[in-house]
């Protein structure tokens, strides 16, 4: 590629970086005698979303205007391959830094006040970045030590009007740095951005993310476990830098700050009462090898289930979006079947998700279809609790002719046991039964229902068959 023209205009001179979607390249404006930086999309990823998604990339880019973000100067096409030419900045990205040991404790705190500033713009302008990491954050440091840094590669940010381009399920963004909300597959804001700019400060301070490790693992640490603190660890950082940086992890965004100029004011305060110095983030890590080593050789949850728990994981965002999700899962006795099915109900439960249980036993021991009774029973126990019980009316007579123990609730007291009987010679009608029940027990919301002891099933397994392409 080097010495290439492209639209007799510009002419590369090397190689500048390789990730994400393309390459990005430093040219020389021939026609404005100035050196650019132009990114290019490879053509093997040159889908129909994908190339959407890059002249997204060039539509929001072009209209902001703000000294810490990365403007557009052009936009275009190469052959196979699309390209958007950008100011060529200097210097490094904060990877680099890191990296290289040269990241001083007062650069962190310029350069969050920085990015948190250049953030509280974009999301006035309805945008969110999506993808806050090391790589997208270029420095310059001037002859007089000032640090300015510059947010770049908006190539996953979005309109916060507009519709996902990702399929249900699909996480976007590096997973190191993605927020709870993004992996959980729930609406998100501006405050996703501010728990991922806190992720590259932790990381400055400490030497990791607050979670590592394969991408299953960050993916269910991210959504289920709390980071540790930068002083547990033995980082020597202010306590009320801690408090800012932990405030930014929060796992409910309605903790964090609200908004990126309230943390930009929060580090700018900071700042002003730190005293001079040329520390640098390292040597805040006395002891680093062992804490890094320390902090990887800790115990992951579910050992060896980590791939099961981010494909359920991702089944259960499938539900949040109104799709109708099924999973068996089997294997001996003893792997762990019920503590993966708890973690599941972990993970619900921490998404405000309804959970129902029924378990299933020889037909010898019990009545038919015992499982779908008790999911019935429980859900009833809870709203009565609440003292709000949707209209079963239409089905009362039927469900307390095939679940006796429903008698216990005021609805079916009224009922003849025998009531409906008759209708239960064609097993299709109890199917539809069952369907319906369930069906209303949703109220229009995910539900996540727990059927355990399948194989002891008999007859009941053809009513799931049944109420599963009926929902």
């Amino acid at each position: 590629m080097v010495g290439t023209t492209i639209s007799d205009r510009f002419k590369i001179i090397r190689e500048l970086g390789r990730g994400g979607m393309g390459v990005v390249y430093l040219a020389k404006d021939e026609l404005l005698d100035r050196e650019v930086a132009i990114k290019f999309m490879s053509s093997d990823s040159l889908s129909a979303t994908a190339e959407e998604r890059f002249r997204r990339e060039a539509r929001i880019v072009a209209k902001m205007d703000h000294p810490s973000i990365v403007t557009l100067f052009d936009i275009g096409k190469h052959e196979d391959s699309l390209f958007i030419v950008m100011p060529f900045v200097p210097g490094s990205n904060l990877r680099f830094r890191m990296e290289h040991r040269i990241l001083r404790f007062k650069d962190v705190i310029d350069a969050g006040i920085q990015i948190a500033d250049a953030l509280d713009y974009s999301h006035t302008a309805g945008v969110i970045h999506r993808d806050i990491k090391p790589e997208n954050v270029l420095v310059q440091q001037d002859v007089s030590e000032l640090l300015r840094v510059r947010v770049t590669d908006f190539g996953l940010a979005r309109q916060t009007s507009e519709n996902r381009l990702t399929q249900s399920g699909a996480l976007v963004g590096t997973v190191e740095y993605l927020s709870p909300e993004q992996v959980l597959e729930t609406e998100i804001d501006g405050r996703s951005d501010i728990y991922s700019l806190g992720t590259v400060l932790y990381e400055c301070f400490v030497g990791d993310t607050p979670f590592t490790g394969e991408i299953h693992t960050v993916v269910y640490r991210l959504a289920h476990d709390q980071p540790a603190s930068p002083r547990s660890l033995g980082i020597n950082i202010p306590e009320e830098l801690e408090d800012i940086l932990m405030n930014c992890l929060e796992k409910d965004l309605r903790r964090r700050p609200q908004k990126a100029s309230e943390l930009a004011q929060k580090l700018i305060q900071f700042r002003s009462q730190m005293q001079e110095g040329e520390t640098l983030c390292a040597e805040l890590r006395g002891q680093e090898r062992i804490t890094r080593v320390s902090r990887r050789s800790v115990v992951e949850p579910m050992i060896g289930r980590a791939a099961e728990i981010t494909e359920l994981l991702h089944r259960l965002n499938g539900a949040a979006t109104g799709e109708c999700e099924f999973v068996m899962v089997t294997g001996d006795a003893g792997l762990g079947k019920s503590h993966l099915l708890q973690e599941l109900e972990n993970l619900a439960r921490a998404r405000k998700i309804n959970v129902l249980h029924g378990r299933f036993a020889d037909h010898y021991q019990t009545f038919p279809y015992q499982g779908f009774g008790e999911l019935i029973r429980e859900y009833l126990h809870a709203r009565r609790n609440t003292g709000q019980i949707p209209d079963f009316s239409d089905l009362a007579a039927d469900l307390a002719a095939l679940f006796p123990m429903l008698s216990e609730f005021e609805v079916f007291k009224i009922l003849s046991p025998q009531t409906g009987q008759a209708r239960f010679e064609d097993r299709q009608n109890i199917f539809e039964l069952l369907a319906r029940a369930l069906s209303r027990m949703t109220e229009g919301k995910p539900i996540v229902i727990l059927l355990e002891d399948l194989h002891a099933a008999s007859a009941s397994i053809e009513a799931l068959h049944y109420i599963f392409r009926r929902l």
